[in-house]
This record gives C-alpha cells, structure tokens and sequence, in this order.
C-alpha cells in the first residue's frame, strides 16, 4: 500500500476521536497533504485508491463524505475513468458508497455525459457492474430514471449485455 493511502486510512482510523474543531483542522491537513494550492494533486494516488478506503460498516458517515469530496477534486474526465476503471472492486465491496458516489455522477449534467461517452469503450465487466448499480439505484428512487436509462444504454451499446 502506497505512503498516501496509509495517511488516509490513520486519518479515519482517528477520525471518531476528534472533537468537531479538530475534525475541521484535520480535514484540511488530509486535503493538504493531497492537493498543492492549485488544486492539482500533489501525491502518486489515484481516484480507485481513495475510493478503497471507503466503508459501508463506517459507523459516521462525515469521514467518508470527505473521501468522496476529496476523489471529485480529480478533473472530470479522470474521475469518471477512475470511477469506471475501480468499478469491478469498489461497487461490490462498498455498495452502499458506490450508489452514493454515483448519484453524485448522475446528478451532474457534466460528469453523467462523460459516463455515458467513457462507458461505451469500457470494459464488459465494468459495464455490467455500472447496470447493476444503476438498477439498485432506480429501484431505490424511480426520479433516478431520467437520468440511469442514457447510462444503461450506452452501457448496453455493444450488445453484449442484456
């Protein structure tokens, strides 16, 4: 494991022991250590290791919104391609997460077009993956709909998923 996820996961790891100001100055030394000034990323971590660390048993869900703020810090198109690239491990490991960090996608007229263009040269595991969640996700909230159909469809473009 590389010396960046180690500082992430001592972060959360004492997270649940910090009173709310020193959550504050916590954050910002974990958002420090990871981004220069100009918001480019200044440690050897990828969007897929941020969201490894992530947890669906994590009993305080603030540590992981940080995560998930820190990961969408990534340009747009690098986020996607880490989201869909990660997708094999993170969405079944953490699906409560995933359906989370995907919404956000959806949510964002941007980032959900850069899905739909990146997913039609993806990887079928990737792909299948990114259906299913996308179901889970229209079965919890059918206002979802309008915008999971175009996924799944581009998803689905090469014919090899039902």
């Amino acid at each position: 494991m590389n010396a960046t996820l180690e500082i992430i996961r001592k972060y959360l790891a004492t997270e649940l022991e910090l009173s709310d100001e020193e959550y504050i100055s916590n954050l910002d030394l974990l958002e420090n250590e990871l981004f220069a000034p100009d918001g480019k990323l200044t440690q050897p971590i990828s969007v897929g290791d941020l969201l490894s660390v992530l947890d669906d048993k994590s009993e305080f869900d603030g540590p992981s919104f940080q995560i998930i703020h820190l990961a969408e810090r990534f340009e747009t198109d690098e986020y996607i391609s880490g989201l869909i690239e990660s997708s094999d491990s993170f969405i079944p490991s953490c699906p409560k997460w995933a359906s989370i960090v995907f919404m956000r996608v959806l949510n964002d007229d941007e980032s959900r077009a850069v899905l739909v263009s990146k997913l039609r040269g993806s990887p079928r595991s990737s792909r299948a993956r990114i259906v299913q969640l996308m179901e889970a996700i229209e079965n919890e909230s059918y206002e979802f709909l309008d915008r999971t159909i175009p996924v799944k469809f581009a998803a689905r473009e090469k014919g090899d998923l039902n």
